[in-house]
């Protein structure tokens, strides 16, 4: 039985599937003595092929609809809340990469910030009943920074894409 999930995954697949196939067919650059971790079509080839793997995620999980989830909400009131936050995360998204992004601020910095706010917006409210405020921001705050780092670490010394 096909649900929404099985349903995204194949349409992600296929997706994945086409920016794969599109970085491979790409010019490699060879001619020019490129570094073969710097060729265009690297970077989304690695994002399609993780499209694909996420996407076979999604089409092999088990349907929502046949038990509620841990904490007793029914699917419909799971399907509810993922909306909004859907669109929370949507807008935090175009607030980072359409309006701040390459306006100033340090990369690192903007990075820590967008994983800092989504991670303390988008947490599940069932899983932080009975945690802190200070112990929510301060986990929230370690993610960031190690999200932050990493990612800049990765562009800036294995892609060789400079940052703004």
């Amino acid at each position: 039985m096909m649900n929404r999930d099985r349903i995204a995954g194949v349409i992600w697949f296929f997706f994945g599937a086409a920016v794969f196939y599109g970085s491979w067919t790409m010019d490699r650059l060879a001619s020019q003595n490129i570094n073969p971790l710097t060729v265009p079509g690297l970077l989304p080839g690695l994002l399609g092929a993780g499209m694909m793997v996420m996407a076979l995620v999604l089409i092999s999980r088990r349907s929502i609809g046949r038990a509620t989830s841990v904490m007793g909400v029914t699917p419909a009131e799971e399907a509810g809340t993922n909306w909004k936050r859907l669109l929370a995360s949507w807008t935090l998204c175009v607030a980072f990469a359409g309006i701040l992004l390459g306006r100033g601020l340090p990369f690192w910095l903007l990075a820590a910030g967008f994983v800092f706010v989504h991670v303390l917006v988008l947490e599940d409210r069932h899983r932080i009943e009975g945690r802190s405020f200070l112990r929510r921001s301060t986990e929230a705050a370690l993610i960031a920074a190690a999200t932050s780092a990493a990612v800049t670490y990765l562009f800036q010394n294995l892609f060789l894409i400079r940052l703004p």
